[in-house]
């Protein structure tokens, strides 16, 4: 996003883009359980940063690792029959 995105005409400054999202906003971005994001977390199956305490998963890379985890339609297929 070029800096000049970040203001409406008015002058005002418009919503960031988000970079990162918190556990709960991540679990929902991605459909699954919270605690399932917790199990993700913990094996390091799945990216996270780590700013102290919080953690923050990144857009781009939840993007990234979801598309990783396609697999062939025979796979996902099978499972869901």
């Amino acid at each position: 996003m070029n800096p000049d995105e970040l203001y409406t005409k008015r002058g005002e400054l418009s919503p960031l883009e988000r970079l990162g999202y918190r556990p709960s906003d991540a679990a929902k971005a991605l459909g699954i359980s919270l605690s399932h994001l917790d199990r993700l977390t913990k094996h390091g199956r799945i990216p996270v940063a780590r700013l102290g305490s919080l953690r923050i998963y990144p857009v781009e890379a939840l993007r990234d690792w979801l598309a990783r985890q396609a697999g062939p339609c025979e796979e996902a297929c099978d499972d869901a029959n």
